[in-house]
């Protein structure tokens, strides 16, 4: 920051970037296995090219959230335990020492974890993005106008692959391990809740499962939009292409007003479906929000 505030930053005052992150190195590692692959006819070669070059890696560190998840459950256990502690006096006082440690120790345990694992599919990610963007870079590059005119591949497309489809393969590495964690976390939580509740536990799954559809609904809403965003952003960027390349006689012939308008129009119809997907998710977390209190009241008015 202090060499910042002095001068403009270059390419020589930043830190070096691993050998790991290269991008180059990942982009070799993974068409090397695309190739292996191909060779062999697999169906889905991208999920297990991408399994067999990441796979390892980003497994090793969901055993991490596991047992991150996991080590969240010590503290209603042990917080039991020491309200047991403080109703009977005849417990020994090292109990109660005892309980608080492991209390603050399976906190720690879940921080580490959860800590750690964050940290593994972030180095994941940026390595799937790395490789994927290189490959569809390398392929683009490859590709005649004529090819990309006959398979309908426009330039836009090609930027929507490498911005938006890209991001959306490395969101999963970052977020995708988020469904088994939530069902492990929402099948202990039952059986907890049912030693200490009984079948009143069962009136709060219920209300988890009646939310299902409504979440699905939302959720296959919410997929059509972000369809129609990259349709139409596709559009837009190729218009973009076709001004930047023939800007000369767009200028020479005054037609610039002319498709700066349609440009303007185009967009306008991309911040109409981004507005959309903006309500939309603004109910999801709402509905996620107010989805534990009613499971909470249900059990107890129940």
């Amino acid at each position: 920051m202090s060499i910042g505030i002095q001068r403009p930053l270059t390419n020589e005052d930043m830190y070096p970037i691993s050998k790991r992150d290269h991008s180059y190195n990942n982009y070799d590692q993974f068409i090397k296995n695309w190739n292996y692959l191909y060779e062999r006819n697999t169906n889905r070669i991208l999920l297990w090219t991408l399994h067999k070059t990441f796979g390892w890696e980003f497994h090793f560190a969901n055993i991490f959230k596991l047992i991150g998840d996991l080590s969240e459950f010590i503290s209603p256990f042990m917080i039991s335990k020491m309200m047991t502690f403080i109703e009977d006096e005849s417990i020994s006082f090292f109990y109660g020492l005892l309980y608080s440690f492991i209390l603050i120790l399976g906190y720690l345990l879940h921080c580490f974890c959860d800590a750690y694992w964050e940290y593994s599919v972030k180095i994941v990610s940026l390595k799937v993005k790395g490789g994927l963007v290189n490959a569809v870079y390398k392929k683009a590059l490859s590709i005649s106008n004529s090819v990309r005119e006959r398979d309908g591949q426009s330039k836009g497309n090609t930027v929507n692959l490498m911005s938006g489809d890209v991001d959306s393969i490395a969101d999963f590495f970052t977020y995708g391990q988020q469904s088994v964690s939530a069902s492990i976390q929402i099948l202990v939580t039952i059986i907890l809740l049912y030693r200490l509740l009984g079948w009143s536990c069962f009136i709060g799954f219920a209300t988890l499962v009646i939310f299902i559809p409504l979440n699905y609904w939302a959720g296959m809403k919410a997929t059509k939009l972000e369809d129609a965003i990259w349709e139409i952003k596709d559009e837009r960027s190729s218009k973009m292409s076709e001004v930047i390349q023939s800007i000369r006689v767009l200028k020479f012939y005054g037609w610039i007003n002319m498709m700066t308008d349609r440009i303007k129009k185009i967009r306008l119809r991309e911040v109409a479906v981004i507005r959309k997907m903006q309500l939309l998710d603004s109910f999801l977390y709402a509905l996620w929000g107010v989805i534990p209190d009613m499971v909470v009241v249900c059990i107890y008015f129940y």
